[in-house]
């Protein structure tokens, strides 16, 4: 909490404005298109997700704890809690039991590229910074371990972009 200079105490800071500076107009939801039908999401807070993880630990413990149903299950609820926009949803839960496993994917896949979009780290990674990444890993220095979902998703796509200018070029 920034300290009055005259003062020398702190000065009440409005959480909501506080957030609003933070996000710096970063919109923290975007909408999805499965097949023609549109899908909004909102970003989910920590807490929120904290609380699916919770949820799908006591699941996994009741019902087995196998790694393929948790994950299961944090995507649907992920996906439900994300597409409930102002109280109203979009996606309720047992829309789940009727979407085969590629369509939660997707539906996932997306919300995650949506939450990515508005990641601060990847916003100030600069060019120098993913050279130094890149480089670290050509010599084995970093290991796919030690970087972050969004971190080896910008990798991919800059790799994924070579690939295409040099096809391009022959």
């Amino acid at each position: 909490m920034p300290l009055d200079k005259e003062k020398k105490s702190p000065q009440y800071v409005d959480p909501k404005e506080m957030l609003a500076r933070f996000r710096a107009g970063a919109t923290y939801c975007g909408s999805v298109y499965l097949r023609e039908q549109m899908i909004d999401f909102r970003i989910l807070t920590r807490d929120e997700e904290m609380e699916i993880r919770r949820k799908s630990m006591a699941h996994a413990a009741k019902h087995g704890n196998d790694s393929t149903e948790r994950n299961d299950f944090i995507q649907k609820h992920t996906i439900s809690l994300a597409t409930n926009i102002n109280g109203q949803p979009q996606l309720p839960i047992s829309i789940f039991k009727e979407l085969t496993s590629d369509e939660l994917d997707y539906l996932y896949n997306e919300y995650v590229k949506i939450r990515d979009d508005s990641n601060p780290s990847l916003e100030v990674m600069s060019p120098e910074q993913f050279n130094a990444i890149c480089d670290a890993l050509k010599k084995k220095a970093l290991g796919s371990k030690d970087l972050s979902l969004p971190q080896l998703r910008a990798i991919c796509s800059a790799y994924a972009d070579l690939i295409r200018s040099q096809d391009a070029q022959t």
